[in-house]
């Protein structure tokens, strides 16, 4: 196996930022059942971005008491990935360690 060329974090992150497919390997960590440690292979994976529900749009928004929670993504160092099965995951950018093939530095 010939060695790859590494990437750097920043570039890794402008990629996945833009929604095009990609390769992850993550380091799987929970800090509140103590657990991780195993390396997630997602295939063909893509940020995933929300989009309003037509019926959000066309009626006006009123209080249903509950209100959805802000992910803080840049502040906890998180992205919303959709996999091909339309499955949701929520990873550490932090803990990717490698990119489509490629190191990430």
């Amino acid at each position: 196996m010939q060695p790859t060329t590494p990437i750097t974090f920043k570039d890794m992150l402008d990629h996945l930022d833009s929604g095009q497919p990609c390769n992850l390997v993550v380091i799987a960590a929970n800090r509140q059942a103590n657990t991780g440690g195993d390396e997630m292979v997602f295939k063909a994976a893509k940020k995933y971005i929300q989009k309003p529900k037509v019926h959000e749009l066309l009626q006006p928004k009123e209080s249903s008491g509950k209100e959805s929670k802000n992910p803080n993504h840049f502040y906890n160092s998180t992205r919303n990935i959709l996999l091909p099965n339309s499955e949701i995951k929520t990873i550490h950018i932090r803990l990717i360690i490698e990119f489509n093939g490629k190191q990430v530095m």
